[in-house]
């Protein structure tokens, strides 16, 4: 979206309510839960792990106080490192803060703290679990890993609505 505001306004629409039935009807496995993540701009370019066959969806749950700044930074450094690793199987590595808060049963009953949604494009689930056996991967996982109070991972194959 270009904005949550457009967002709304397309909830808002005579549209919405038949996209959301045939969304719901054909796509979705399950209840959704929708948020928004901003993306850095640098994220903007080809390498989209979306359009993987599988992609790995991760959240990240932090406190309300944590310094998004530290974590960004933390990104940014298990980003290269992972860019790093040959023939991993993995694209498109990208990540962002949510715009809502979130509740995690790590964080307290009712505290809403912050999320950070990652994404990574890979060829088959097998094969993300493979990489997981790797050294490279207990070599840079810590980074991502690091100031999360809980963390749920799944993945999806995504498709293109039209």
């Amino acid at each position: 979206w270009e904005s949550i505001d457009a967002h709304k306004t397309f909830e808002n629409t005579p549209e919405f309510q038949p996209f959301l039935s045939k969304i719901m009807e054909k796509l979705v496995a399950s209840d959704p839960t929708i948020f928004h993540v901003k993306f850095p701009a640098e994220y903007s370019g080809s390498d989209s792990p979306f359009t993987m066959p599988v992609t790995e969806c991760l959240a990240g749950f932090f406190s309300p106080d944590y310094r998004q700044e530290e974590y960004n930074t933390q990104f940014s450094t298990f980003r290269a490192k992972a860019a790093e690793v040959p023939n991993s199987g993995a694209k498109g590595l990208i990540g962002g803060w949510s715009v809502q808060s979130h509740q995690h049963e790590n964080l307290g009953e009712g505290v809403g703290g912050k999320l950070f949604a990652a994404f990574i494009g890979w060829p088959t689930v097998e094969a993300h679990m493979e990489f997981r056996k790797t050294e490279d991967f207990a070599r840079i996982i810590p980074l991502l890993r690091e100031g999360i109070k809980g963390m749920k991972v799944w993945h999806v194959a995504f498709q293109q609505y039209k």
